[in-house]
């Protein structure tokens, strides 16, 4: 059961720092696009509570920690993802679009 709890609290921790490198790049390259000072400021406070947690939480601890961290992130990633498709589509007729039909 130790084992478990171990691995389960390793699995967790490299979910973690996996979320704060993703989301440390995207802030860094987007950030000032897509957000106000406000919500950055906002967005890096939670992080740094969440690397705080990774070495002193338990694995539920610290998966909680990183699905506020999603939570809080979600509004941001969609509007990256919104202009990316924006971009994609931009200039494009719909019926040049390759577009499977079910």
């Amino acid at each position: 059961k130790e084992d478990m709890q171990s691995r389960s609290l390793k699995e967790e921790q490299v979910e973690a720092n996996r979320m704060l490198l993703a989301l440390t790049n995207a802030l860094k390259d987007d950030g000032k696009k897509y957000l106000s000072e406000d919500e950055i400021e906002d967005l890096k406070k939670e992080m740094n509570f969440l690397e705080k947690s990774i070495q002193t939480s338990s694995a539920e601890q610290l998966r909680k920690k990183i699905e506020e961290l999603n939570r809080k992130s979600e509004d941001f990633a969609a509007r990256r993802m919104d202009d990316s498709v924006h971009k994609s589509l931009s200039g494009k007729h719909l019926d040049t679009l390759d577009i499977k039909k079910s």
